[in-house]
């Protein structure tokens, strides 16, 4: 028998497996199509029937999306131009496509591949890894190789 429907997600792990290993790098709020968000960290049969899912679900339909501060939904961007749900952002990613929010604001990091950093890139971060000074510095070094390699969301802020 044919298969009429795509399953809709995909689970994080299974979403982020080609890109193994990577490391993350914070980009900051930007505006996201639900539609483009393609895995979450846990699967809705996890947590559509847990109370606070049906409270959460009940206040956006009440009050709509705009009381939802993009720090409660956090996304990774992918080299693929898709965007993954991490732990914090699971329901609110399920639930924007759910009811067709058109976009949502989120707190997004870009995935970025290590087999796409040169190799003295990646003995450079090394070193600020083991210094937690240099945290920032790392922060700043990756952002920026993201953005010349092209590996940023297209649309938003930062």
């Amino acid at each position: 028998m044919l298969k009429l429907f795509k399953k809709r997600w995909q689970r994080f792990d299974q979403a982020v497996h080609p890109y193994k290993p990577y490391v993350t790098v914070p980009y900051g709020v930007t505006t996201v199509s639900p539609k483009d968000i393609i895995a979450l960290k846990y699967s809705p049969k996890e947590f559509k029937k847990e109370e606070a899912w049906m409270e959460l679900r009940k206040s956006i339909e009440i009050k709509g999306w705009s009381d939802i501060p993009p720090s409660q939904l956090h996304l990774y961007y992918l080299p693929n131009g898709k965007f993954v749900a991490s732990e914090e952002g699971n329901q609110l990613s399920y639930l924007s496509d759910e009811l067709e929010i058109p976009s949502i604001q989120a707190s997004v990091s870009i995935l970025i591949p290590e087999e796409y950093l040169p190799e003295n890139m990646k003995k450079e971060l090394d070193d600020y890894a083991k210094k937690e000074y240099y945290t920032k510095k790392r922060e700043e070094m990756l952002l920026s190789f993201a953005r010349f390699v092209n590996l940023t969301p297209n649309k938003g802020t930062n």
